[in-house]
């Protein structure tokens, strides 16, 4: 396989050096859980050629590759299928894991309707755009921010791959009479201060979990919904210790998951509680850090011979 991106020489030099003892030891991390945005996907929301042969090649070698994020799953399966993943995904910040097509669900945890309910009104006093999310469909009052960015890409995709939006006339009468479950509610606006605020009097609402993938936004699950939760919960499916998982992120949504793995990865682009958080520091999600990660500190860590 000819390796593209900044880190190819590298990856090659460590990999050939492995090749003679991987008869007798096998790799020390079983698992590995990726954030998509501002991680596995650059600024353009493209998985870069250095990312896509790093995780395939992760993929060959047996490593369990997990895609963990904030995103509703209709909006992971056209990377999934790029990727060629058949491990589970973990969607909308853990209040959904399911197959990488979407087809087996084996978790879900829905919002408490009423609280759901208090939080758009939330939104409403403070005039802040938000969208819901159920577990294949995105609800919103309005066109911008993230569902105009879906409906954009959903042009550039093929019919089966692209994200279900649909528009509510109000979503506090949606939420409470539709019978949907809600997993997961989005709150943006590029007034930190108003934002500030208004998640200040969202997280007085019980039964609730409060996180953040952006500057400019705030996410509302569950309450006891996180990554860290559902990427335990995949361990056990697997029969795989935690110490033998790894984890790379860059947002407050990620922390659960990078506090509960053996090997924390921060993204050089990441906030500075994540930085805190990792064992390493990696390039940014533009500079190929998913592929440097793998070829320095993941596929080069090999279990003592018994």
């Amino acid at each position: 396989m000819i390796w593209e991106g900044a880190y190819a020489k590298i990856k090659c030099e460590r990999i050939n050096d492995m090749e003679s003892s991987f008869v007798s030891n096998v790799l020390k991390y079983k698992m590995l859980a990726i954030d998509m945005d501002g991680t596995l996907l650059d600024s353009n929301d493209d998985i870069t050629e250095a990312n896509l042969h790093a995780v395939k090649d992760a993929l060959n070698q047996g490593i369990k590759v997990v895609i963990a994020t904030g995103r509703i799953f209709a909006a992971v399966r056209h990377y999934a299928n790029i990727l060629g993943l058949q491990t589970y995904v973990i969607s909308s910040n853990g209040a959904v894991v399911s197959d990488a097509t979407g087809s087996n669900i084996i978790y879900t945890k829905p919002m408490d309707v009423t609280a759901a309910a208090r939080c758009i009104e939330v939104a409403k006093k403070y005039d802040i755009y938000y969208h819901l999310y159920s577990n294949d469909v995105l609800y919103t009052e309005q066109l911008a921010y993230s569902s105009w960015g879906y409906a954009k890409l959903n042009e550039k995709l093929p019919l089966e791959e692209r994200i279900a939006i649909r528009h509510v006339d109000d979503g506090v009468d949606f939420v409470l009479r539709s019978g949907c479950d809600i997993v997961k509610l989005v709150m943006i606006d590029d007034d930190l201060d108003k934002l500030a605020k208004a998640r200040s009097e969202a997280m007085s609402i019980p039964s609730l979990a409060i996180s953040a993938s952006m500057p400019n936004n705030f996410e509302v699950m569950a309450e006891g919904v996180s990554k860290g939760k559902a990427l335990q919960m995949l361990a056990q499916h697997y029969n795989i210790a935690m110490e033998e998982t790894a984890a790379i992120g860059d947002s407050e949504n990620d922390l659960s998951m990078l506090e509960c793995v053996g090997l924390p990865i921060a993204m050089d682009n990441a906030i500075d509680a994540v930085k805190e958080l990792a064992k390493y520091i990696v390039p940014s999600n533009n500079q190929d850090g998913v592929a440097y990660a793998l070829s320095h500190y993941i596929m080069n860590e090999v279990c003592p011979p018994l």
